[in-house]
């Protein structure tokens, strides 16, 4: 797994929030075996002279428009620097299930959103001290898969008959990730 343009928008979050906010981030991204590497978004600030940027752009590097590491620049090199080499994460023993058709392919994608069933129920476990995964509905009919993947313990979220999906980008969202950061 390749965690990729992830990052700390200084519209949402302060500057003192933002290497926080990216530990936790990484953290619980090395938290999973399968992860490879993270992307943040992005390397450098975007210079204010470049105008026709979204706003956000102009502050979401490690290193600043002017070449100096910030202080999220140093916490993601020190992040990379201890977690390269860490121990491979525990299995996950829990895991929310996520329902999918015959192609394979969630059922509403709302669902998977903030606000949606199967996002709320994997927050709720997460925010009581579990390290739940995710299967596909059709995973979770199927023992060997669970058994490799050291699933014993499935969790199924009640569907709050959302309609639409929701982007990261909305505001509501961005608040409750700042208000996590401050943790």
């Amino acid at each position: 797994m390749w965690l990729q343009e992830v990052g700390a928008p200084l519209n949402h979050l302060t500057e003192d929030q933002a290497p926080g906010f990216c530990e936790g981030t990484v953290r619980a991204a090395a938290d999973s075996d399968a992860l490879w590497g993270v992307t943040w978004w992005c390397s450098h600030d975007v210079e204010r002279r470049l105008a026709d940027f979204p706003d956000l752009e102009h502050s979401l590097g490690l290193i600043g428009a002017d070449g100096a590491v910030k202080p999220i620049g140093r916490r993601f090199a020190e992040l990379a620097a201890e977690l390269r080499h860490r121990p491979r994460p525990s299995p996950r023993t829990e895991a929310v299930v996520v329902p999918v058709g015959a192609d394979d392919v969630p059922v509403s994608r709302a669902e998977l959103s903030p606000g949606g069933g199967v996002f709320e129920t994997w927050m709720d476990r997460a925010r009581a001290g579990a390290r739940p995964a995710l299967v596909t509905s059709a995973t979770a009919g199927d023992p060997a898969a669970l058994r490799a993947r050291g699933v014993e313990r499935l969790v199924h979220a009640e569907p709050t008959g959302r309609t639409f999906y929701s982007s990261v980008a909305d505001d509501e969202v961005l608040d409750r990730m700042a208000a996590h950061a401050d943790r």
